[in-house]
Protein backbone atom coordinates (compact mmCIF):
# COMPACT_ATOMS: atom_id res chain seq x y z
CA UNK A 1 0.00 0.00 0.00
CA UNK A 2 2.80 2.40 0.89
CA UNK A 3 4.61 1.63 -2.38
CA UNK A 4 1.38 2.19 -4.34
CA UNK A 5 0.77 5.58 -2.71
CA UNK A 6 4.40 6.56 -3.27
CA UNK A 7 4.12 5.61 -6.95
CA UNK A 8 0.88 7.57 -7.31
CA UNK A 9 2.52 10.60 -5.73
CA UNK A 10 5.50 10.46 -8.09
CA UNK A 11 3.28 10.13 -11.18
CA UNK A 12 0.61 12.64 -10.15
CA UNK A 13 1.60 15.07 -12.92
CA UNK A 14 1.49 12.33 -15.54
CA UNK A 15 -1.67 10.51 -14.45
CA UNK A 16 -3.82 12.79 -12.30
CA UNK A 17 -6.95 10.78 -13.05
CA UNK A 18 -5.60 7.64 -11.35
CA UNK A 19 -4.54 9.69 -8.32
CA UNK A 20 -8.00 11.27 -7.99
CA UNK A 21 -9.66 7.86 -8.36
CA UNK A 22 -7.56 6.41 -5.53
CA UNK A 23 -8.22 9.38 -3.23
CA UNK A 24 -11.95 9.36 -3.93
CA UNK A 25 -12.07 5.65 -3.11
CA UNK A 26 -10.67 6.42 0.35
CA UNK A 27 -13.25 9.11 1.10
CA UNK A 28 -16.17 8.18 3.34
CA UNK A 29 -18.44 10.69 1.62
CA UNK A 30 -18.99 9.76 -2.02
CA UNK A 31 -19.54 12.35 -4.74
CA UNK A 32 -23.05 11.25 -5.67
CA UNK A 33 -25.46 14.03 -6.61
CA UNK A 34 -27.80 14.87 -3.72
CA UNK A 35 -31.58 15.07 -4.27
CA UNK A 36 -32.41 18.02 -6.52
CA UNK A 37 -35.34 20.40 -6.46
CA UNK A 38 -37.29 20.62 -9.72
CA UNK A 39 -39.18 23.66 -11.05
CA UNK A 40 -42.25 22.68 -8.98
CA UNK A 41 -40.25 22.54 -5.75
CA UNK A 42 -40.29 18.75 -5.46
CA UNK A 43 -37.16 16.82 -4.53
CA UNK A 44 -35.99 14.20 -7.01
CA UNK A 45 -34.00 11.11 -6.00
CA UNK A 46 -33.75 8.96 -9.13
CA UNK A 47 -30.72 9.53 -11.35
CA UNK A 48 -32.90 9.91 -14.44
CA UNK A 49 -35.01 12.58 -12.73
CA UNK A 50 -31.89 14.43 -11.56
CA UNK A 51 -30.53 14.42 -15.09
CA UNK A 52 -33.81 15.88 -16.35
CA UNK A 53 -33.69 18.62 -13.67
CA UNK A 54 -30.19 19.60 -14.81
CA UNK A 55 -31.28 19.47 -18.44
CA UNK A 56 -34.23 21.80 -17.82
CA UNK A 57 -32.11 24.23 -15.82
CA UNK A 58 -29.22 24.38 -18.30
CA UNK A 59 -31.64 24.88 -21.18
CA UNK A 60 -33.30 27.75 -19.28
CA UNK A 61 -30.06 29.71 -18.75
CA UNK A 62 -28.56 29.07 -22.18
CA UNK A 63 -28.82 32.17 -24.36
CA UNK A 64 -30.33 31.57 -27.80
CA UNK A 65 -30.41 35.27 -28.68
CA UNK A 66 -28.64 35.89 -31.97
CA UNK A 67 -27.39 39.25 -30.70
CA UNK A 68 -26.84 42.36 -32.82
CA UNK A 69 -27.02 41.86 -36.54
CA UNK A 70 -23.93 42.50 -38.59
CA UNK A 71 -20.26 42.50 -37.72
CA UNK A 72 -19.13 44.55 -34.72
CA UNK A 73 -15.59 44.85 -36.11
CA UNK A 74 -14.51 47.19 -38.91
CA UNK A 75 -14.27 45.41 -42.23
CA UNK A 76 -10.71 44.84 -43.41
CA UNK A 77 -10.19 45.46 -47.09
CA UNK A 78 -7.88 43.68 -49.52
CA UNK A 79 -8.28 40.36 -47.70
CA UNK A 80 -9.56 37.36 -49.65
CA UNK A 81 -11.11 35.44 -46.75
CA UNK A 82 -13.30 33.32 -49.01
CA UNK A 83 -10.25 31.50 -50.40
CA UNK A 84 -8.41 31.21 -47.08
CA UNK A 85 -7.31 27.62 -46.55
CA UNK A 86 -7.36 25.84 -43.24
CA UNK A 87 -3.70 25.36 -42.19
CA UNK A 88 -3.81 21.56 -42.02
CA UNK A 89 -0.77 19.49 -42.89
CA UNK A 90 0.23 15.94 -41.88
CA UNK A 91 3.06 17.09 -39.62
CA UNK A 92 0.83 19.51 -37.70
CA UNK A 93 -1.90 16.89 -37.34
CA UNK A 94 0.54 14.25 -36.13
CA UNK A 95 1.99 16.62 -33.53
CA UNK A 96 -1.50 17.42 -32.23
CA UNK A 97 -2.31 13.72 -31.94
CA UNK A 98 0.96 13.02 -30.13
CA UNK A 99 0.19 15.82 -27.65
CA UNK A 100 -3.07 14.16 -26.55
CA UNK A 101 -3.07 13.11 -22.90
CA UNK A 102 -3.94 9.37 -22.86
CA UNK A 103 -5.31 9.70 -19.33
CA UNK A 104 -7.98 12.27 -20.24
CA UNK A 105 -11.61 11.36 -20.83
CA UNK A 106 -12.61 9.90 -24.20
CA UNK A 107 -15.69 12.09 -24.54
CA UNK A 108 -18.94 11.04 -26.25
CA UNK A 109 -17.31 9.31 -29.26
CA UNK A 110 -15.66 6.56 -27.15
CA UNK A 111 -12.30 6.56 -28.91
CA UNK A 112 -9.51 6.16 -26.36
CA UNK A 113 -6.93 8.93 -26.54
CA UNK A 114 -4.09 6.43 -26.15
CA UNK A 115 -5.09 4.87 -29.48
CA UNK A 116 -5.09 8.25 -31.22
CA UNK A 117 -1.75 9.19 -29.67
CA UNK A 118 0.22 5.98 -30.15
CA UNK A 119 -1.11 5.35 -33.68
CA UNK A 120 -0.73 8.98 -34.77
CA UNK A 121 1.52 8.21 -37.74
CA UNK A 122 -0.93 5.56 -39.02
CA UNK A 123 -4.27 7.33 -38.60
CA UNK A 124 -3.23 10.95 -39.18
CA UNK A 125 -4.59 11.01 -42.74
CA UNK A 126 -7.93 9.44 -41.78
CA UNK A 127 -8.43 11.76 -38.81
CA UNK A 128 -7.74 14.89 -40.88
CA UNK A 129 -10.05 13.95 -43.77
CA UNK A 130 -13.20 15.72 -42.41
CA UNK A 131 -11.42 18.98 -41.57
CA UNK A 132 -11.21 20.55 -45.03
CA UNK A 133 -14.87 19.80 -45.94
CA UNK A 134 -15.98 21.17 -42.55
CA UNK A 135 -13.97 24.34 -43.11
CA UNK A 136 -15.32 24.81 -46.64
CA UNK A 137 -18.97 24.18 -45.74
CA UNK A 138 -19.06 25.77 -42.29
CA UNK A 139 -20.71 22.62 -40.93
CA UNK A 140 -19.37 19.93 -38.60
CA UNK A 141 -20.48 16.31 -38.09
CA UNK A 142 -23.38 15.80 -35.70
CA UNK A 143 -21.16 13.67 -33.42
CA UNK A 144 -18.92 16.68 -32.81
CA UNK A 145 -21.88 18.55 -31.31
CA UNK A 146 -22.59 15.86 -28.71
CA UNK A 147 -21.28 16.55 -25.20
CA UNK A 148 -21.12 14.54 -22.01
CA UNK A 149 -22.18 17.16 -19.45
CA UNK A 150 -20.94 16.64 -15.89
CA UNK A 151 -22.40 18.83 -13.08
CA UNK A 152 -19.82 20.03 -10.55
CA UNK A 153 -21.05 21.51 -7.26
CA UNK A 154 -19.84 25.06 -6.51
CA UNK A 155 -21.42 26.39 -3.32
CA UNK A 156 -24.74 26.98 -1.60
CA UNK A 157 -27.60 24.52 -1.27
CA UNK A 158 -26.92 21.21 -2.98
CA UNK A 159 -30.58 20.70 -3.89
CA UNK A 160 -30.51 23.84 -6.07
CA UNK A 161 -29.41 22.92 -9.65
CA UNK A 162 -28.29 26.53 -10.11
CA UNK A 163 -25.43 25.93 -7.69
CA UNK A 164 -23.72 23.47 -10.04
CA UNK A 165 -21.28 24.29 -12.81
CA UNK A 166 -21.56 22.27 -15.99
CA UNK A 167 -18.41 20.75 -17.49
CA UNK A 168 -18.74 19.47 -21.07
CA UNK A 169 -16.66 16.63 -22.47
CA UNK A 170 -16.65 17.10 -26.24
CA UNK A 171 -15.40 15.18 -29.26
CA UNK A 172 -11.62 14.81 -29.54
CA UNK A 173 -11.72 15.39 -33.31
CA UNK A 174 -13.67 18.59 -32.79
CA UNK A 175 -11.17 19.82 -30.21
CA UNK A 176 -8.27 19.08 -32.58
CA UNK A 177 -9.92 21.18 -35.29
CA UNK A 178 -10.49 23.94 -32.72
CA UNK A 179 -6.76 23.95 -31.98
CA UNK A 180 -5.95 24.27 -35.68
CA UNK A 181 -8.36 27.19 -36.11
CA UNK A 182 -7.08 28.78 -32.90
CA UNK A 183 -3.52 28.57 -34.23
CA UNK A 184 -4.60 30.40 -37.39
CA UNK A 185 -6.39 33.08 -35.35
CA UNK A 186 -3.39 33.57 -33.06
CA UNK A 187 -1.10 33.93 -36.09
CA UNK A 188 -3.45 36.53 -37.57
CA UNK A 189 -3.54 38.46 -34.28
CA UNK A 190 0.24 38.34 -34.08
CA UNK A 191 0.75 39.56 -37.65
CA UNK A 192 -1.94 42.26 -37.42
CA UNK A 193 -2.22 44.64 -34.42
CA UNK A 194 -5.97 44.24 -33.93
CA UNK A 195 -6.04 43.63 -30.15
CA UNK A 196 -5.08 46.28 -27.61
CA UNK A 197 -2.54 45.80 -24.83
CA UNK A 198 -5.33 45.95 -22.23
CA UNK A 199 -6.73 42.61 -23.43
CA UNK A 200 -5.62 39.79 -21.13
CA UNK A 201 -8.31 37.11 -21.49
CA UNK A 202 -7.93 34.24 -23.97
CA UNK A 203 -4.44 35.31 -25.06
CA UNK A 204 -1.34 33.14 -24.86
CA UNK A 205 1.00 34.38 -22.14
CA UNK A 206 -1.67 36.56 -20.51
CA UNK A 207 -4.10 35.62 -17.76
CA UNK A 208 -5.84 36.93 -14.64
CA UNK A 209 -2.54 37.52 -12.81
CA UNK A 210 -1.08 39.68 -15.61
CA UNK A 211 -4.32 41.66 -15.68
CA UNK A 212 -4.20 42.25 -11.91
CA UNK A 213 -0.52 43.25 -12.00
CA UNK A 214 -1.17 45.77 -14.78
CA UNK A 215 -4.19 47.15 -12.93
CA UNK A 216 -2.37 47.33 -9.59
CA UNK A 217 0.54 49.17 -11.23
CA UNK A 218 -1.78 51.87 -12.58
CA UNK A 219 -3.63 52.25 -9.28
CA UNK A 220 -0.44 52.59 -7.22
CA UNK A 221 0.95 55.07 -9.77
CA UNK A 222 -2.14 57.28 -9.35
CA UNK A 223 -2.06 56.85 -5.57
CA UNK A 224 1.57 57.99 -5.48
CA UNK A 225 0.46 61.15 -7.28
CA UNK A 226 -2.31 61.61 -4.68
CA UNK A 227 -5.01 61.33 -7.31
CA UNK A 228 -8.39 59.76 -6.50
CA UNK A 229 -9.11 56.34 -7.95
CA UNK A 230 -12.57 54.84 -8.50
CA UNK A 231 -12.77 51.14 -9.32
CA UNK A 232 -15.84 49.31 -10.66
CA UNK A 233 -15.87 45.52 -10.81
CA UNK A 234 -18.36 43.75 -13.08
CA UNK A 235 -19.10 40.05 -12.92
CA UNK A 236 -21.40 38.17 -15.29
CA UNK A 237 -23.44 35.43 -13.65
CA UNK A 238 -23.07 32.20 -15.65
CA UNK A 239 -21.32 34.19 -18.37
CA UNK A 240 -20.47 31.25 -20.61
CA UNK A 241 -24.14 30.27 -20.83
CA UNK A 242 -25.87 33.66 -20.94
CA UNK A 243 -23.61 35.94 -23.01
CA UNK A 244 -24.49 36.06 -26.70
CA UNK A 245 -21.54 34.74 -28.71
CA UNK A 246 -22.63 36.64 -31.81
CA UNK A 247 -22.08 39.91 -29.91
CA UNK A 248 -18.34 39.19 -29.95
CA UNK A 249 -18.14 38.67 -33.72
Amino acid sequence: KAQLELKLGRNVEVNKKKNFKYNNGKRQCKNNIDPLQDVDGHLTNRDMDKAEVFNVFLASVFNTDAGPRGSQCPEMKNHDYENYQLPVDPELMQNLLLQLNPYKSMGPVWIHLRILSELADVIVKSVSMPFEPCWASGEVPADWKLDNVVPVFKKGKKEDPGNYRSVSLTSVSGKIMEKIILGGIEKHLKDNPVIGHSQHGFLRGKFCLSNLISFYDKVTHLADQRKPVDVIFLDFSKAFNTVSHRSFW
